[in-house]
């Protein structure tokens, strides 16, 4: 499941069918108190969804669908949106870590969070 945000187009789910290409619009993943905002020049996106929930909740309907599990993760993303709202290829501008949902600033070391220099 993934959630897209942009200052212009504002927030939207989507899925990726594949480990490659393109996301695909998708309504599964329900999500609330959504966000976009520009906050000390940098873009954030805030969000809340339920634990179960998702495609991979719609595929099998019980808890190995949870996002509260040892091999949780967050994948993120960094790239442009059109006016059309369709996301560009964010390059190399990309990334993963494995996060504790239930206490996420647990996996967030001084050295991973983001500073103003």
């Amino acid at each position: 499941d993934i959630v897209a945000g942009s200052v212009s187009n504002g927030v939207r789910t989507l899925f990726a069918e594949l480990y490659t290409g393109p996301p695909i619009e998708s309504t599964d993943l329900e999500i609330n108190d959504e966000s976009v905002d520009v906050i000390n020049q940098r873009v954030e996106l805030s969000f809340s969804r339920p634990v179960l929930s998702g495609n991979l909740f719609k595929v099998y309907k019980d808890n190995d669908a949870s996002i509260i599990s040892s091999d949780s993760d967050i994948i993120w993303a960094i790239g442009s949106d059109d006016d059309a709202g369709s996301c560009a290829y964010h390059n190399e501008n990309r990334g993963y870590r494995f996060i504790d949902w239930q206490d996420p600033e647990s996996h967030l070391d001084n050295s991973m969070k983001c500073v103003e220099v």
